[in-house]
């Protein structure tokens, strides 16, 4: 179960699979096309750590978890963030560090 709240907490069942559409506004509102850019979803242990224990780079506008991603993870708390690379090289975190939250299952 994927479940996304307000503040951009992420829970999802550990080997579920996730699907997550992100929509990036300009400052007039409009909608910006980052097609041409570069988009990387960062799980690590905490905002501290220096490795990362799933990256996934966002294509078509969405991030995709398939079930092996976070299959062998342990359950618990996790940081994240989302950061668009431009083409001219600019640097934007467009989600700051959140909570991702790998909850337990009973099937597996």
């Amino acid at each position: 179960m994927l479940k996304i709240s307000a503040d951009n907490t992420i829970s999802l069942t550990r080997g579920d699979t996730a699907r997550i559409t992100l929509a990036v506004k300009q400052s007039d509102g409009t909608d910006y096309d980052f097609s041409s850019d570069t988009v990387l979803f960062t799980v690590k242990k905490n905002v501290h750590a220096t490795e990362s224990i799933l990256q996934k780079t966002v294509t078509d506008g969405a991030v995709y978890i398939a079930p092996a991603d976070t299959a062998e993870l342990a359950y618990g708390e996790y940081a994240y963030d989302v950061q668009l690379t431009t083409q001219s090289g600019d640097v934007c975190t467009i989600i700051s560090p959140a909570k991702f939250i790998l909850e337990p299952e009973v099937t597996w």
